[in-house]
């Protein structure tokens, strides 16, 4: 596990072939009124632009990071994030969804 930084909050976001919504995750998750927030995308193998929406994200916002998950399990996703994750609470998003802009602080 990386260095715990305590009122960070890592958000977790699963994805897989998510091109079509991870935009709009990302940026209800990026419009939260909770700012420090570590953002950690890991992309499950996809076969569309997923990561190339993450990459360009990232250039826009240090705060977005992406992992790749080659074995397309969302269980293996969950615990490589995990891992990386420097916060002590953590979120979990579905790249599909969007969140309200309170959604972290209440969580």
């Amino acid at each position: 596990m990386s260095e715990v930084v305590d009122d960070l909050v890592t958000v977790v976001i699963p994805a897989r072939n998510e091109e079509a919504f991870l935009g709009a995750c990302l940026d209800a998750v990026c419009a939260q009124d909770y700012q420090n927030l570590q953002i950690i995308v890991v992309d499950g193998g996809s076969k569309d632009r997923t990561a190339a929406v993450v990459a360009a994200r990232m250039a826009t916002d240090q705060r977005v990071e992406i992992l790749t998950n080659p074995t397309h399990l969302i269980a293996v996703s969950l615990n490589l994030a995990l891992a990386a994750a420097r916060g002590p609470w953590l979120v979990r998003a579905d790249a599909h969804s969007t969140i309200p802009p309170d959604y972290v602080r209440l969580a």
